[in-house]
Formats: structure tokens, sequence, C-alpha cells
């Protein structure tokens, strides 16, 4: 069990109280990126972004560190490597509760949302984009660490 000298030292660390996300967001659509950043910061100011043009270029980029985002939004439809192609990949290594991927696709079709549901999404949305929807869903997925109150 932590000392609270420990705890005080993790709040600090995590900006006072509010643990810092990374979210890893996968679109090749700039503009779909700009408005799921711009809605997710109005929702929680501690998120911090990266930002992915295609599944092949996240799949990059997490090889490339040891940091795992909190969070990963995809779009379906993408060139060179495509969502499901990323999501089946990224569930080999990583688990549902290790890391939620979140599907934000314009298609509202039943069997592409099973299929995706059977690939490992914890959850989709579908465009266009809600912005209420979209942040309680992310929200919901956030890990949450146990950490210091302000005071």
């Amino acid at each position: 069990m932590p000392s609270i000298a420990e705890i005080m030292e993790m709040a600090q660390a995590t900006g006072g109280g509010k643990t810092i996300h990374t979210v890893l967001l996968i679109d090749d659509d700039p503009a779909i990126r700009a408005v799921l950043r711009s809605t997710l910061i109005k929702a929680d100011k501690t998120l911090r972004f990266i930002e992915a043009g295609d599944g092949s270029e996240a799949i990059d980029y997490l090889s490339s560190t040891e940091k795992i985002p909190s969070i990963i939004i995809t779009d379906v439809i993408m060139p060179n490597m495509n969502g499901k192609q990323a999501i089946t990949r990224l569930r080999r290594k990583h688990s549902k509760e290790k890391l939620p991927i979140i599907v934000c696709t314009g298609s509202n079709s039943k069997p592409l949302i099973i299929e995706l549901l059977q690939l490992g999404v914890n959850d989709v949305v579908v465009k266009p984009i809600d912005t209420q929807t979209i942040s309680a869903r992310i929200l919901k997925w956030l890990p949450r660490d146990i950490v210091a109150p302000n005071f």
C-alpha cells in the first residue's frame, strides 16, 4: 500500500490528481481527426493526442514505442491498412481491457458492427459524430487510475 507521500507524488506527476491520457486517432481524413480532437479536449482537458492517417501508420508508431495509448479511436475504411486489419493486429498483442479500441465509422451496417465487435473493439460510434455521444463513450472506456484528489 503506498504511503500518503507516494500518493501525493503520483498525483503531482499526473497533473495534480488528474491522470493524463493519450488518445491515438486513426483516420485518413484530417478534418475528422480535428473534429474528434476538438470534441474530446472539451470533454477532458487532460487528453493528449497522437494521430495516424491509416492502420499501417498507427502500427508503425506503436511498434516504435513502449508507451501504449490509453485508448484508440479508428475509422474502418482507410488506405494501406484498413481499420479491421489494424484491429486484428492490435488484438494479437493487447487485450480489450488493456487497450480500448473504439471504431468511428460512417456505416451503420449491422453485419459490420457485429464483425467489429467480434474482432474485439470495445465500442462502435456511427458518423456523423454526435459530440455528446462520442465524448461519453470515450470517457467511459478511458482507464481510471486512483490518484489523490485535488485539495
